[in-house]
């Protein structure tokens, strides 16, 4: 998934911060409303006379606390108190640089240009206020929503905004040293809490125009398949029933309420043309996908001598692995509210990609932007399902032929049958290994629908290596899912690896330190030299992790370990498994992460377990299957998540760091099924290499 950066420079013209002046008025773009006297030094900040000091959130709000982090940020770096503030979310705009929920990028991307405008403004209050406090700029500070001079004078942030209007932007804002943070790395409660439990806080699925219809979308049950016929006839005399309008290759039943609208869509009859997906099942991809790996048609990396190396090794192994199609199921499905009157458009959405939508809308709406408008609700979980936009626009094509507001919602079983799913894979390795288990050698062959020609992580540790690729289709729409790509690679590698120690008979903590450079790890080897060069961050947290778990201290447990590099972050991993079972399929989990400065260490935590919780449910359960091309999977009775009796014990450490803040929403879902897995091994004595384990 692509980071969109946002350079200083950029930022600065995005957001006007140049030294012509304020940029006054948002209103029409999502801003929060303000009367004419409000200091608005940039498209973050507003401060007000009667409304305080308000801070619009740039990002989307999907469950990662982003709101609470950047207004943390914000709040710090201008001097605002941060119980004072209020938190506006930003609709889809072009002056805020990133706004996507997506690549654990939200606060890698935004943390300088958040400081850089805070600061701005901040410097900005102060040069405002000591004019009228008859002192320099440089003999006040801002604190705790004040202006503070040295000669006892101060001025409240609503009384200096006035002042500073008139105050030129500065070009190079003075950015606050860690020893002054009020907020920064100290744990905050989500700010929202409140009004999340009492219902003030409103999800996407929450949105309810005055008069709002609900609206069923009946889609091909076949990816790709088309509309033939249909008779709504019955369906239209149910009670409850609106209309029932066709667009494109779909039909939506809209009704008084959705329960009403469920009902009638059942009631409709529809004849689909299935196209060349009709046919296909799940056993007889699974056969194409085992005879692919077997019969590679496509070399696409080559690095060394395979051949000669494999033929030469010490020890070597041949393994497979399986990794299934899965789906999102995001708690809230995706939803859309869309409204066409007075000559525009309202939309009450939660997606993932408001850059996407700010750029798109005028398309999708077929009215000029000044005639839409968007307001971005809390998002009720996503995982990257609300990445797409496809909910947006059938909300909006439906809302084209009617006169009264509609919400089009997914059913649970819309959401699962018709999602964007993580296509399946299938690998197939050849190892050879050298004197001590050195990686020598290694022949990779993969079925993934998509060509990858770059040598895969675990490939880039071997001298000699050939990469092999068969396409196999997945008859379904893919879609990115947490953690892209590394949900499927990381498992397969990690797995791969543990393999490869047990095999040379290296303890696998070992094994994973001498990969990663550790100097005492490859002489305890006897190896000349780590097949890359010492990674110390990674060295530093599988140690944390091997004595905060005891590693193989206790007889009772299996201990498996895995690690993982993306998203700017660095991640290690151990569970434990109980050799004689237990009510937990993972009794405990321990996690040391290396994530550069962390501005929430609650908010941290929660990301770090709940991707953990997230991919030990897929590990586990998830699997979608096919017949005659469609899903048969439709609920959480038969694609199970991971219930609260099954939660092992997580203890997590992350190191302290002053480098920039890097991604954590998606770091430790990665390692977690392999580390699962070699727990399972170690527990059990065999290997698991086909998820899910209990599908």
């Amino acid at each position: 998934m692509s980071i969109a950066l946002c350079s200083r420079r950029d930022f600065v013209k995005a957001t006007g911060l140049t030294l012509s002046g304020l940029i006054i008025g948002f209103r029409s773009d999502g801003a929060p409303a303000t009367n004419g006297s409000a200091f608005q030094p940039n498209g973050f900040i507003a401060i007000d006379p009667q409304d305080g000091i308000t801070l619009s959130i740039a990002c989307p709000e999907i469950g990662q606390n982003i709101r609470t982090t950047f207004a943390m940020i914000l709040a710090d770096e201008l001097g605002a108190d941060l119980d004072q503030v209020t938190l506006h979310q930003s609709s889809p705009r072009n002056d805020l640089g990133r706004q996507t929920a997506g690549g654990s990028g939200s606060v890698r991307t935004q943390f300088v240009p958040l400081r850089e405008a805070a600061a701005a403004a901040r410097e900005m209050l102060i040069a405002g206020a000591a004019q009228k406090l008859g002192v320099s700029a440089s003999q006040c500070k801002a604190e705790k929503s004040m202006i503070i001079a040295q000669n006892g004078g101060k001025m409240t942030f609503a009384e200096a905004a006035g002042l500073a209007r008139s105050v030129p932007v500065p070009n190079n804002p003075r950015l606050k040293p860690n020893s002054e943070f009020s907020y920064i790395g100290k744990a905050k409660h989500c700010m929202d809490s409140l009004g999340i439990v009492t219902g003030k806080v409103k999800y996407g699925a929450d949105a309810l125009p005055e008069n709002c219809a609900f609206a069923i979308v009946l889609r091909s049950p076949v990816y790709q398949g088309k509309l033939r016929n249909y008779d709504a006839e019955a369906a239209k005399q149910m009670s409850g029933v609106k209309d029932i309008v066709r667009f494109g290759d779909k039909i939506a039943v809209i009704a008084t309420d959705t329960w009403s609208a469920i009902n009638a869509s059942k009631a409709v009859k529809v004849r689909w043309k299935n196209g060349a997906n009709g046919n296909l099942d799940s056993a007889t991809l699974a056969t194409e996908r085992k005879n692919a790996v077997q019969n590679p048609k496509q070399t696409v990396f080559k690095k060394g001598n395979f051949t000669n190396a494999y033929a030469g090794a010490k020890t070597t192994l041949e393994t497979e692995f399986v990794v299934p199609t899965i789906t999102h199921v995001p708690l809230e499905p995706p939803n859309c509210t869309a409204w066409y009157h007075n000559g525009g458009v309202e939309i009450w959405g939660s997606c993932q990609v408001l850059n996407r939508l700010y750029k798109d809308l005028p398309k999708m709406t077929g009215l000029p932007r000044d005639k839409v408008k968007y307001h971005q609700l809390r998002i009720g979980g996503g995982f990257g399902r609300k990445l797409a936009t496809d909910y947006v626009e059938e909300a909006l094509e439906i809302a084209k032929q009617v006169n009264y507001p509609v919400k089009m919602i997914f059913s649970r079983e819309d959401d699962i049958r018709n999602g964007r799913f993580r296509v399946p894979d299938q690998y197939k390795f050849r190892v050879g290994l050298g004197r001590n288990g050195y990686p020598e050698a290694i022949e990779e062959t993969s079925v993934r629908r998509a060509l990858r020609k770059k040598p895969s992580e675990i490939v880039r540790l071997f001298r000699n290596a050939e990469r092999k690729f068969s396409g196999v289709e997945a008859g379904l729409h893919a879609g990115p899912l947490r953690a892209p790509n590394h949900n499927i690679t990381s498992f397969v590698e990690q797995s791969l690896i543990n393999m490869m120690a047990i095999k040379a008979g290296i303890d696998p903590i070992d094994y994973q330190l001498a990969l990663h450079g550790d100097p005492d790890a490859v002489s305890k080897l006897k190896w000349k030299r780590g097949p890359m060069k010492q990674q110390s961050h990674m060295c530093d947290l599988l140690k944390t992790v091997r004595k905060q778990s005891g590693w193989k201290q206790d007889s009772r447990y299996g201990y498996g370990v895995a690690t993982f590099s993306g998203y700017g972050s660095h991640c290690a991993l151990v569970a434990l498994i109980p050799k004689n079972g237990g009510s937990r399929p993972v009794e405990k989990v321990f996690c040391a992460v290396h994530c550069g400065q962390v501005i929430n260490p609650l908010g941290a935590h929660a990301q770090i377990e709940g991707g953990i919780i997230d991919c030990l449910g897929a590990t586990l359960y998830q699997k979608i299957t096919l017949q005659e091309g469609r899903v048969q999977e439709s609920n959480f009775h038969d694609y199970k998540l991971l219930r609260m009796p099954e939660h092992p014990d997580v203890e997590v450490t992350i190191a302290e760091s002053n480098e920039a803040p890097q991604g954590l929403g998606e770091v430790s879902y990665p390692p977690m099924a392999a580390a699962t897995t070699n727990a399972l091994h170690d527990a059990r004595g065999r290997w698991f290499t086909e998820l899910p384990l209990r599908g």
